[in-house]
Order: structure tokens, then C-alpha cells, then sequence
């Protein structure tokens, strides 16, 4: 077992080694994954290669005593739901039942597709202007999202409502005389399979590997980290919080010497050549999304081992 699960390299062997051991302790909260593959792209602890989304057996999630797991919508019918960086550097969370800005919570009331607006309570713990009522309204321009939030101390949802609407042909100055913000997703959108066979389509607000679905809650793409959380019918870790790291060698100029010491690392066979996107889910079962934020990077200046002892995994691009 321990050899089939080092073969695969996807930090399953984690777990199944663990199963080995002559106690029944739990992995840590803190336990770091490999390979990139995780838990989403699982094995069968049971013999033979299990397909993409967790096939293996991973015990009952909704065993009885266990804490009452919670976890965001897979699908929203906000259009603009996803996880964002604006332009002062501030995370966005939005979905169906709210905005999460910074640290600030606005419970979503109602909103509208079609006229591009969202009505919200402010939460009673916000810094500012706690348990009044805001409005944010978004638009499109040159391919990008911008939103304004054009009330946030109204008295009343009503006041929301009916105060003026931002001027969204003016991205100077139509938020109350102040420019739009425009609101940046993580760069990685699009399919992919990695180099297992393991499909990833990677949204806004989810990044789906095989079946297992992980919320999408903050992201650098500067620094190229990702944290979220487990969806509670994931097979492995349910309500868990997970980290991503991932880097993409450079293409054209320069490129060569890059690929040439990524070839040299190693990388599980996967190469190095120069423009290829690698990922890493350097942990999977988390305690919180803070604790996954404060992990360490996975290394990538070691294609081969710089995933938590195993190799980054291969991003290729699919069609859509």
C-alpha cells in the first residue's frame, strides 16, 4: 500500500500511510498535501488507480458526532460571483448570500442580474457602519469587472434601494465622484488536465478537481497562492480548508535558462519546458483559512520535490 500510494504521489500517501501506524489518530489540521494532485485527483486505498474527484474510499463524512459541515453554494446566480482582488489589493468573496470584503460582511438581500445591482445588510460586527444597509453595483469595460459600492450607511433596505444609481459610463468618477474599482479573478481561469489524467476547471469562485469541489476565498497573483474551502461533499476532508501554490515558467526571452533548471529538477518527468503552468495543494485539511494562508510556499525551485516532498503536477491546457 505504502508503495502504491508513493507511485501515485498525490498526498493521499499521507493518509494511507497513516492507516498503517498502530493508532487511530486523525491527520493533523494542519497536514500538507503533494504532488499538486491532493484530494481531488484521488487513489483507492483498496487497490488500482481511482478515477479523477475522489472514487477511493474515504469513510463516511456524515458519520454521527461529527460537526455540522458548511460550506459556500458550488453553483450561484449572482453573475459575479467569485473570489477578487481590487485594485487596492483588497480580497473580495461574493456569492449568492454574500459579499465578503476584507474583513467586512455584507449579508446579500436581493440583487439583479439584469440592472447589475445587489441590495445588503452590513453585518453587525463591520467595522463601519455596522447593521446598516449598502448597495453595489458592477459593470463591464475592455473585458473587465468594476463594481462601486454607491450606498453603505443607508437606515434602511428601502434607502439602498432608491438612492441614486452610480454613473457606470464615467469609471472616473461615477461611484459618488470617486472612480470604480475594478475587481481582478485569479489568473488561472480556464480546463485543464494534469499530468495523471486528472481534470481541473478553475472559475471565479471554484476550482473543481474530478468531483472534489474547493470555494475559492483569496488569492495573490502576485505571490501565486490560492486558499479555500473543501466542499462538504468532497470524499476527502469535507469543510476543510485547502492552500494551492502554482507557478507558469516563462516563455521568449530568457525562458530557456528557466526551463533548463526546472528540466534539471526533475519534475516527475513533467519537464520544464518553458510557458508550462505547475500547481501544488500544499495543504488539504486545514483548520482555517488563515492557518491555510500562513503555510509555507511549496519550493518552486524544486520541481521534483518542492511539493511537500513530491512533485509539482502539470496544468495543460484544455479546450473549453
Amino acid at each position: 500500500m505504502k508503495a502504491f500510494a508513493s507511485r501515485l504521489c498525490f498526498g493521499v500517501c499521507v493518509l494511507l500511510v497513516g492507516c498503517d501506524g498502530d493508532d487511530d489518530d486523525s491527520a493533523s489540521s494542519t497536514s500538507t498535501g503533494g504532488a499538486g494532485g491532493g484530494f481531488g485527483v484521488t487513489t483507492n486505498p483498496s487497490g488500482g488507480s481511482g478515477g479523477s474527484g475522489g472514487d477511493g474510499a474515504a469513510g463516511d463524512a456524515g458519520s454521527a458526532g461529527a460537526p455540522e459541515c458548511e460550506s459556500p453554494p458550488v453553483e450561484n446566480d449572482l453573475e459575479i460571483a467569485g473570489a477578487y482582488r481590487d485594485g487596492y489589493d483588497a480580497s473580495h468573496r461574493v456569492d449568492d448570500d454574500v459579499w465578503q470584503m476584507g474583513t467586512s460582511t455584507f449579508d446579500l438581500l436581493d440583487f439583479s442580474n439584469e440592472e447589475r445591482w445587489a441590495i445588503a445588510e452590513n453585518a453587525a460586527d463591520n467595522e463601519f457602519f455596522p447593521d446598516s444597509f449598502s448597495r453595489f453595483e458592477w459593470t463591464h469595460a475592455d473585458g473587465k469587472l468594476f463594481y462601486c459600492q454607491s450606498v453603505f450607511a443607508a437606515s434602511t433596505e428601502e434607502e439602498a434601494r432608491e438612492t441614486d444609481r452610480a454613473d457606470a459610463d464615467d469609471l472616473e468618477e461615477g461611484c459618488s465622484g470617486f472612480p470604480w474599482s475594478a475587481l481582478t479573478p485569479i489568473v488561472l481561469i480556464g480546463s485543464y488536465q494534469d499530468d495523471f489524467g486528472g481534470s481541473h476547471t478553475i472559475t471565479p469562485s471554484l476550482w473543481q478537481m474530478g468531483t472534489s469541489s474547493f470555494h475559492l476565498l483569496e488569492f495573490s497573483n502576485g505571490q501565486r497562492w490560492a486558499v479555500a474551502q473543501n466542499d462538504c461533499a468532497n470524499a476527502y476532508f469535507p469543510g476543510s480548508y485547502s492552500r494551492f501554490d502554482w507557478m507558469i515558467l516563462p516563455s521568449g526571452e530568457g525562458a530557456a535558462g528557466a526551463a533548463g533548471a526546472a528540466g534539471a529538477a526533475g519534475a516527475g518527468g513533467a519537464g520544464g519546458d518553458a510557458g508550462r503552468t505547475y500547481f501544488c495543494q500544499t495543504g488539504y485539511d486545514v483548520e482555517s483559512a488563515e492557518a491555510a494562508r500562513e503555510l509555507e510556499a511549496a519550493d518552486t525551485a524544486d520541481l521534483a520535490e518542492g511539493c511537500n516532498g513530491f512533485p509539482w503536477s502539470v496544468l495543460s491546457t484544455q479546450d473549453l
